[in-house]
């Protein structure tokens, strides 16, 4: 399972914020925040949850388009 934070979205990727908190006991879930989303907020790679991977949009993409890749928009 991927999880992909982008625009506002990022915002509860900080680790200030308990929103992402339940995701980071599965070892199963990657979580990714888009790069230009971070930049866009000022949002510093040491304010976020150190198991979060900072990621481009082109690479989002590049999710999408996996085999057997759900999407869900929320």
């Amino acid at each position: 399972l991927h999880v992909y934070f982008i625009q506002n979205g990022v915002f509860n990727a900080r680790k200030k914020m308990a929103k992402i908190t339940p995701f980071l006991n599965f070892p199963h879930i990657q979580l990714y925040a888009d790069d230009l989303s971070l930049k866009e907020r000022g949002i510093k790679k040491e304010e976020l949850e150190s198991s979060l991977l900072i990621s481009s949009m082109e690479d989002f993409v590049d999710l999408l388009m996996e085999d057997e890749t759900k999407v869900l928009w929320n």
